[in-house]
Parts: C-alpha cells; structure tokens; sequence
C-alpha cells in the first residue's frame, strides 16, 4: 500500500485530460509513468490522472499490479445523510465486485468542501470509516484511503489516520513537477461542464433566421382561407 515503508505506486498518466485512465496496450506510444512512493505523492499526480479536479466527491483508481488502471469519480451525498452515504458505499462496493476491481486494491480519494476546522477534524470521517470496514469484511485491500479539504488533507489508514497535514506537503511533492511536465494541467469539473460563449456573429445569423421563420409562419396564418 502507499503508506506501507518501502512499497511505490507507478501513477499512468494520460496523454491528455480524461476522466478515466487507463494502461497503454499493443505497440503504441507508452504514456509517461509517475511513481509514487508516499499519499502526498498520490495525492499530487490524482489531478492528472483525471485531467480534472472536483470538490465533494469520491475518487476511485483502479490498478493493475502497481500502476493505475483507470478512475471515476461520484458525487458525495449531503454531508448530514448517513442513509444515502450507506448507499453510496452499497453501489462501490457492487461496482468493485462485479468489475474483479476491489481485489486489486484500489485507491480511494475524498475530496471536501468542508474544512477540518468546520467538521472539528478530518471531513468525512464517518464516511471513510465506513469504507474501512466494508474492505475489511470483503477482504480487499485498499491501497490508499485519504481526504483532502481546503485547509489540509489526511491519510485515513494507518497509526496516524485523520491527522491533519498541511496541503503544502502536496504541492511540495516532486510528484507535482513531474506530472505537470508529462500532462496538461487539469481544469475544474465545473469549467469542463460549462457552455462555452456564443459566437456574436452566429448567434445574430441564427437569431434573423428565426425571426424570418416566425415572420412566414404570421403570414401563412394571416392568409384567407379559399372557400
């Protein structure tokens, strides 16, 4: 696992932004490898992975052996749900199940609006306690667990889980320059969705079309009717 001494994680990065990864197959080129080696390095290569970033959600990559093998991301439920948090762990773990993908250990990533000084500790704790104990009872192995919120972030596994760490540390990863050398930079979730600005010329041909058609259908409609 990533927090284990000794034990590094090759990150597949792609070679443009893509909400899933994936490792390259058949005589192509070979996408440039990251090697993580602790969770700030992961934690620092997760943007480029996904080509995107994204707040309140769950990340979950997938590894063949040592190295990535694709990701997605869900929305979290509301923060004061413990129902619909039981529901989202309910469908991961089907997903994992059916796909062979939680035997291989997967990492999992929270990503939290919601600060540790506004939930008086780690966010989500509840959530990534919750997760803990549905790996334990399907006996897989989780590679990394961990949260990340606007003011630091927290390994969930270990000796020192939910300890607050400064997000500095990821930033500081030599992780950060080598995926940034090797990927695009990723974008936001919410830019990625947004329309882009209409074109002034084509919105103004498109409106006088329109007009033009309401215009034949007024005259067709004041047309006498033969008898």
């Amino acid at each position: 696992m990533l927090h284990d001494e000794g034990m590094t994680t090759s990150a597949t990065l792609p070679s443009h932004p893509l909400t899933t990864v994936s490792r390259a197959t058949g005589d192509g080129p070979q996408p440039p490898v990251i090697r993580c080696s602790d969770t700030a390095d992961f934690l620092a290569a997760l943007p480029f992975l996904t080509g995107f970033t994204a707040e309140n959600s769950l990340f979950i990559v997938f590894f063949h052996g040592k190295r990535s093998d694709g990701a997605m991301r869900v929305d979290l439920p509301p923060y004061r749900a413990p129902e619909l948090t039981a529901a989202l762990v309910d469908g991961l773990c089907e997903i994992l199940r059916d796909t062979g993908a939680g035997a291989a250990g997967p990492a999992l990533v929270i990503t939290s609006e919601q600060g540790f000084a506004e939930t008086h500790g780690a966010p989500w704790k509840g959530l990534a306690r919750l997760l803990r104990r549905r790996f334990a009872r399907e006996d897989w192995p989780l590679r990394e667990l961990a949260v990340v919120a606007p003011d630091g972030w927290a390994c969930m596994l270990g000796d020192r889980a939910g300890e607050r760490r400064p997000l500095a540390e990821i930033r500081a990863s030599p992780v950060a320059g080598e995926a940034a050398a090797a990927a695009p930079p990723p974008t936001s979730l919410d830019a990625l969705g947004r329309l882009p600005e209409p074109d002034p010329a084509r919105t103004a041909e498109i409106a006088a079309c329109l007009a033009e058609l309401d215009r034949r259908e007024r005259s067709r409609r004041g047309r006498p009717v033969a008898a």
